[in-house]
């Protein structure tokens, strides 16, 4: 994503508006103590730039651009606290384990996995709703699904990292093509252990950098690229 695709509307709000927009009212949360502060993001270096975007473009970290709540990432709970020893039968007050296999297959209906409403209330901060985007975190690295409107009720396991972003900055759409097109440079240039640790919550959050255009503009380059996809298909 570089700014080449089409050409930008100087109508556009900028991205760094916008973000100044965004920083002003994380800024209130926090001060109304709605949502914890978070560590500092390192400042983007030249070195991390790997090339010229327009003006009306920024570069940011994932950090940057999550929802303002609190957990917006976070990756399953350890394996002690979603033992198999926990999973019921599905039933009409049970709630779905989600695995990677959703997000890897891009379906909900992945896995026969569901626990009680106790287990549920224990893992609460793990739980999953409508739009929020899953990714695989083990085995097949880095693939991504957003859950749609009819998602039963659950919670991720181990394997899933998931994560809330603030669509008044990005829309969900555009993301996945940035952070698609991201993971697969990573696993260019690293394999194994190394992809592994990439795929910390950590690293995601503060490492993890590319190209954010106006909002009108990342519906029109989904758009295109959408329309470049179906004549290739």
């Amino acid at each position: 994503m570089r700014g080449k695709l089409l050409a930008q509307d100087p109508n556009d709000e900028p991205a760094s508006v916008l973000l100044e927009k965004i920083k002003a009212e994380k800024e209130e949360l926090i001060k109304g103590k709605k949502i914890k502060k978070s560590k500092a993001l390192p400042e983007i270096t030249d070195d991390e730039k790997p090339f010229e975007i327009p003006n009306s473009w920024e570069w940011v970290r994932l950090g940057d651009i999550l929802a303002l709540e609190n957990g917006a990432i976070r990756r399953g709970p350890f394996g002690s606290s979603l033992k198999k020893a926990f999973f019921v039968p599905k039933e009409k007050n049970t709630y779905k384990v989600y695995e990677q296999g959703n997000a890897i297959n891009h379906t909900i209906d992945y896995g026969d996995y569901y626990i009680n409403a106790e287990k549920y209330n224990e893992l609460i901060s793990f739980a999953i709703k409508p739009g929020d985007i899953i990714v695989s975190g083990a085995g097949t690295i880095g693939k991504t699904y957003i859950l749609p409107n009819n998602s039963p009720q659950g919670v991720i396991n181990q394997a899933l990292i998931r994560i809330r972003i603030n669509e008044n900055i990005i829309s969900k759409e555009y993301f996945l093509l940035a952070f698609d097109q991201k993971v697969g440079l990573l696993n260019k240039k690293a394999k194994g252990t190394a992809i592994k640790n990439m795929f910390s919550v950590s690293h995601m959050r503060e490492d993890l950098v590319w190209a954010l255009p106006p909002l009108p503009e990342q519906s029109r380059i989904v758009s295109k690229l959408e329309q470049l996809f179906t004549l290739i298909g």
